[in-house]
This record gives C-alpha cells, sequence and structure tokens, in this order.
C-alpha cells in the first residue's frame, strides 16, 4: 500500500476527530452565550460572543489542518529518505 495514502488517511482520521472536539466546545460555548442573554437579557453581547466563538472555531479548523499536512508532509519526507 501506498505509504502517502496510509499517511494521509491517519491524519485525515485524526483532523476530524479533533474538529468535532472543536466544534463541541464551540457548542457549549455558543449554548452558554444563549443562556446568558436570557439571564441578562443583553442580545448584543450574546451575539457578540457567538461570532467571536465561530470566528475561532473557524481559524482552529484551519489551523489543525495546516498542522496534519505539515505532519503528513514530514512522515512522507522522512519514509522516503
Amino acid at each position: 500500500m501506498d505509504v502517502k495514502f496510509v499517511l494521509t488517511r491517519q491524519a485525515s482520521l485524526q483532523v476530524k476527530g479533533e474538529e468535532a472536539e472543536v466544534d463541541l466546545a464551540a457548542e457549549e460555548a455558543i449554548s452558554a452565550a444563549a443562556a446568558a442573554e436570557v439571564v441578562t437579557g443583553d442580545m448584543v453581547a450574546a451575539a457578540v460572543l457567538t461570532e467571536v466563538v465561530v470566528t475561532v472555531a473557524e481559524v482552529a479548523h484551519e489551523i489543525i489542518t495546516a498542522v496534519a499536512e505539515v505532519k503528513v508532509a514530514h512522515e512522507i519526507i522522512t519514509a522516503v529518505a
């Protein structure tokens, strides 16, 4: 089996797991913002917090993917060398 394929597949599964963790944390933070809105009545603060959480989650996804790509490239270079 192709080393590149195996390493890429392993990285893909790891990325999906890490992204799922980020998504779960984001959902929990958004739920907390919604609860805070109910308690305080401050819709603007809840909306801003939600937007920040979504942006952070998007950046986290990009970082996770970039790190995985670097790891795969390193492992391929190491395996070939």
